[in-house]
């Protein structure tokens, strides 16, 4: 079920963020991701990824790139994952949000590109290393470079 309210959100997004500014504020599904983000970051991240993988043209993205995901990078990036009971049990090394991301990057174009639009800011080194490892570089200070073509 709670595909269908990502895919919802994500073509809430790519409608408002592609076309004219919305007259009516009520529709901008920005309000409700940003909540998203900020407390259920496995739901957050879905959600980006949703939008960064059904945004066809990519005239959304930027505006993804400097809200939603720059905040959950440096709101949950470098916090762990909660292990299960098996995990602890077995002394597994802990998990960290930004090794999910990674994960995802490493197999998608649109994700390594929009690193390229985040800025370390307050990040700490270690999580910016693995982010400059993985994007496919820093966006230019006239704006973002076209963005990959959707390969699912």
């Amino acid at each position: 079920m709670i595909e269908v309210y990502n895919a919802r959100l994500a073509d809430d997004w790519i409608y408002t963020y592609s076309n004219d500014p919305v007259l009516d504020d009520s529709l901008d599904p920005l309000g409700i991701i940003d909540i998203v983000v900020d407390h259920e970051p496995s739901s957050g991240l879905s959600i980006i990824l949703e939008i960064l993988n059904r945004d066809a043209v990519g005239a959304s993205l930027p505006m993804l790139v400097a809200g939603p995901l720059d905040s959950w990078i440096k709101t949950h990036a470098a916090n762990e994952i909660e292990a299960t009971a098996v995990e602890k049990w077995l002394k597994k090394p802990p998990l960290f949000w930004i090794d999910i991301l990674i994960y995802n990057a490493e197999s998608n174009d649109r994700v390594r590109w929009a690193l390229g639009g985040i800025f370390q800011g307050t990040l700490n080194d270690e999580v910016w290393a693995h982010i400059e490892d993985v994007r496919a570089g820093p966006w230019p200070r006239e704006g973002p470079p076209a963005c990959p073509p959707i390969t699912n």
